[in-house]
């Protein structure tokens, strides 16, 4: 199946390029593609290239990140939270402490 792109009429869009994503999976139901890529598009003279994009430095960030926000922040926020009267709070539990 071929795919055209008529260019005769005007295109009323801000820019001219339109990055396009795809993905394709061989089995029915929800699995990991097996197939995916993306394009630009330009929307004045029609044609296509293919986009190339290198996600693993940033895949690798997102992960050193995430592994931060739950191996330490969380654990430290549910601590913090517990036992704020160590920082001054008079309240323990709900209830005043005693003087």
């Amino acid at each position: 199946m071929q795919h055209t792109i008529n260019t005769n009429t005007p295109l009323s869009f801000c820019g001219t390029d339109v990055g396009l994503n795809w993905a394709v999976a061989q089995a029915p139901g929800l699995v990991t593609h097996n197939s995916q890529g993306g394009i630009v598009l330009n929307l004045v003279d029609g044609t296509a290239v293919t986009a190339t994009t290198s996600k693993t430095r940033a895949a690798i960030a997102h992960g050193a990140m995430m592994i931060v926000a739950f191996a330490i922040l969380m654990p430290l926020g549910a601590l913090l939270a517990r036992h704020k009267w160590l920082f001054g709070r008079k309240e323990v539990g709900g209830c005043r402490a005693a003087p």
